[in-house]
């Protein structure tokens, strides 16, 4: 709680200059004859800077943030003050000591329920005797459900020519999100940003492309969120100016550090390729070799530790599930002669429990009252449910069902169902929270036996 009130953000960037793995020193002697001369390029630190910042909220309405900035060449420290406004917006002022002195506020308004905007104005370079005072507008109205366009002006207010016009649309789906920004002024520029958005895996990748008077460059990269507090993030910057750029990203709870290593002054093909492939080998094998391992020791014994915490009431569960099931067999076997009667449906066996350990298991309960820790035999109560040669389960964990309990508290579960009917024998899997209506038009024959009598 108190992490969330202050919330600490750290930022640490490295920046290490690598050219000379691509373009060796040019003044070295290479005309040595002896041919034992191996050369060993230097990588070597350029730059290193870090920043914190922590926010102290005073009421519910005003916050003060606290930050500051230590880099290997200079220094910071700023505060600023954030109020909100009873009518639908906030302000704030920064004030930043350092290289100069630093002085900004800025208001943010809705204007109605889909039109909203921003103030915003800084002096800089105060220490120095010469104000530099700076502006920008910005307006943003909904286009759609999804969409944002927003339209800013700003730059420097003593000089129109060091002023910018630009207009900006982005579209953020579930699974992507996509961004055109047009820029007019000094330097006119057009950039797109487009990202994909793989949920399932937590993976993000990512291009961007800029093209400018001045500048054009072009971005690409992948995001992968490692674990809940972990994300990793790596991307090649192509640029015309600065030259070829590799940059690591390694996020930790609320840290960040950063790493640019510049590979080359020039944009040449070699460190475009290692740029690109050299972090995904890296990936796969760290993956595979290191992470991996880890995760799956992690987990087992995080699972192991649930298992002997849950150890009593795991057998009181055991217990009454195999009280129920007894009360059950009665009716399980008149359902069984009704169905057999008119060639219906019939569970032969069913499993639910543990996702991997049933997957192995390829041993059918031919005693109901066999109930193993991680897998259950859930043939009764399942039987139980058929009405009118139809079994019907909703989208809702199996566990709560009448002679079912939970296994393995906090593991993934899945029920694994083989059933005959009209002398046809079919198998079923699905997860834990799954729908299920069998017999099924189109599942899949696995094998033929003689069905129960």
């Amino acid at each position: 709680m108190l992490r969330l009130r202050t919330n600490a953000r750290g930022v640490f960037i490295a920046k290490i200059d690598a050219t000379d793995i691509f373009e060796p020193n040019q003044y070295l002697d290479f005309d040595n004859e002896d041919d034992s001369y191996i050369y060993i390029p230097t990588i070597e630190v350029s730059s290193m800077s870090m920043s914190m910042s922590t926010e102290a909220p005073i009421t519910l309405r005003d916050t003060i943030v606290l930050s500051g900035n230590l880099s290997s060449r200079s220094g910071s420290v700023s505060s600023s003050y954030k109020r909100l406004l009873s009518t639908n917006g906030w302000v704030k002022y920064d004030v930043t000591a350092g290289n100069g002195l630093h002085v900004g506020a800025k208001i943010f308004k809705m204007i109605t329920k889909t039109i909203f905007g921003t103030v915003e104005g800084s002096l800089n370079d105060l220490s120095s005797g010469t104000l530099k005072p700076i502006g920008r507008v910005l307006l943003g109205t909904s286009l759609g459900a999804r969409t944002t366009g927003y339209i800013s002006l700003g730059g420097r207010l003593t000089s129109i020519k060091h002023t910018s016009l630009s207009t900006e649309v982005e579209h953020n789906t579930e699974r992507s999100y996509c961004m055109c920004k047009l820029e007019i002024g000094l330097a006119p520029a057009i950039s797109v940003l487009y990202t994909w958005k793989f949920i399932e895996q937590d993976l993000l990748l990512r291009i961007y492309a800029r093209a400018g008077v001045l500048n054009s460059k072009l971005e690409y990269g992948v995001e992968k969120k490692v674990s809940k507090l972990n994300t990793f993030a790596a991307t090649v910057q192509i640029d015309v100016i600065n030259g070829v750029t590799l940059k690591i990203k390694f996020v930790r709870a609320s840290q960040t550090y950063i790493f640019p290593i510049l590979l080359s002054h020039d944009i040449i093909t070699p460190p475009i390729f290692y740029a690109t492939f050299v972090p995904i080998v890296s990936w796969f094998v760290a993956k595979n070799v290191i992470l991996d391992p880890i995760m799956k020791d992690y987990k087992n014994r995080e699972i192991n530790k649930q298992r002997e915490i849950n150890k009593k009431r795991m057998a009181e569960l055991r217990q009454e599930a195999l009280s129920a099931i007894n009360l059950m067999m009665a009716t399980m076997e008149r359902i069984v002669r009704e169905e057999t009667e008119k060639r219906g449906l019939i569970i032969i066996f069913a499993k639910y429990g543990n996702a991997e350990l049933i997957n192995q298991s390829v041993q059918s309960f031919d005693n109901s009252d066999t109930l193993q820790p991680n897998i259950i035999d859930v043939t009764v109560p399942l039987q139980c449910l058929v009405k009118d040669s139809q079994l019907i389960l909703h989208s809702t964990t199996k566990c709560q069902l009448p002679g079912f309990y939970d296994p393995c508290i906090g593991e993934d579960k899945v029920l694994i169902v083989e059933y005959t009917h009209r002398d046809q024998n079919y198998e079923v899997k699905i997860n834990d929270n799954e729908a299920l209506r069998i017999p099924r038009p189109h599942s899949q024959l696995i094998r033929t036996s003689t069905p129960p009598s």
